[in-house]
């Protein structure tokens, strides 16, 4: 599929690659049959994707919604496109923290997700303002509820964190990126646990850019590179930001130990990234479950319990 692809802010860089290495050319917007941004009011003759825009006070009270302010814990982020949304949703727990045990700057390193049917999400996902909101804007995306505890946060276009490489990690294997976002339907997912982790090189996060560094080989279906340049040795960065590794695992410390192999296996000078996810996000996880969840009844969830072996799609 020919893909313009509008980022201001540098943040579809690894989608960009993924969608190169997937045999999808990259083109100028009058050659595009997909549009994908991170930008809103975006037109084109062709399927717009994407947009990145936290909703105001205002415009998310409007809606019949009230913030709960603080810092969010998670969170639900849901498919919208044409036809409206795809009735899954994914649940996602940040790691916060540069460091082990959320030590260092207040950034989001990675996450843990998983695809579920979640009564409380189906509710919120259901205010009929919202969707005519959508409508009405011809957006076609992620649709995302930061929450504290049982309570709404707030609401955005897109996903915080580095939540949409979990989403893409979770696609079925008849389902290349383009596709999705293009046709996106009922069991496109797979249920499993996924992981995200961000890995990094020192002096990161104090700056941005360092000295240029050669990129190993890496499984390239499970690393998602943020600014890489191309030679006749292979890709190089000069960012200290180097990619994002993405995992699945029917539970969650196989998610948590395939993502850490691989970061271990990447061989660059000075690298960075967290060891503590699994620990951190079976702790998030008991809590998110038990404030959103139990209340729900064993209903509210499709397929496999949750920490339960699952690798089956969702809604299948």
């Amino acid at each position: 599929m020919q893909v313009t692809i509008i980022d201001s802010e540098g943040t579809l860089k690894g989608i960009e690659y993924r969608l190169r290495l997937e045999g999808d050319k990259i083109v100028p917007l009058e050659e595009a049959e997909l549009v994908l941004t991170n930008q809103i009011g975006v037109s084109a003759k062709v399927p717009v994707v994407g947009g990145d825009w936290e909703f105001p006070s205002p415009a998310f009270e409007a809606l019949g919604f009230k913030s709960t302010g603080g810092t969010w814990d998670y969170y639900f982020s849901r498919w919208f496109g044409p036809e409206g949304g795809v009735d899954h949703t994914l649940v996602a727990m940040p790691f916060r923290g540069a460091m082990n045990e959320g030590m260092g700057r207040d950034l989001i390193v990675g996450t843990g997700a998983r695809f579920v049917n979640s009564m409380k999400a189906n509710e919120l996902y259901a205010n009929p303002d919202l969707l005519a909101t959508l409508k009405e804007m011809n957006y076609q995306g992620f649709v995302t509820f930061t929450m504290r505890g049982l309570e709404v946060h707030g609401l955005r276009l897109g996903m915080p964190g580095w939540g949409i490489s979990n989403a893409l990690e979770a696609l079925g294997p008849d389902w290349p990126i383009s596709r999705f976002l293009t046709e996106a339907k009922k069991g496109c997912f797979y249920e499993s646990w996924t992981m995200s982790l961000l890995i990094t090189r020192y002096p990161w996060p104090f700056v941005s850019k360092s000295s240029r560094v050669i990129l190993p080989e890496v499984p390239e279906e499970h690393f998602w590179f943020l600014d890489p340049g191309p030679s006749k040795r292979g890709l190089w960065t000069e960012g200290t930001r180097l990619g994002v590794f993405t995992s699945w695992g029917a539970r969650v410390s196989e998610a948590g130990d395939r993502v850490l192999k691989m970061a271990r296996d990447l061989k660059v000078p000075q690298i960075q990234f967290r060891t503590d996810l699994g620990q951190t996000l079976a702790t998030s996880w008991g809590s998110v479950r038990e404030t959103c969840y139990s209340p729900c009844g064993t209903t509210s969830w499709s397929g496999s319990p949750p920490g339960e072996p699952a690798r089956s799609l969702v809604g299948s």
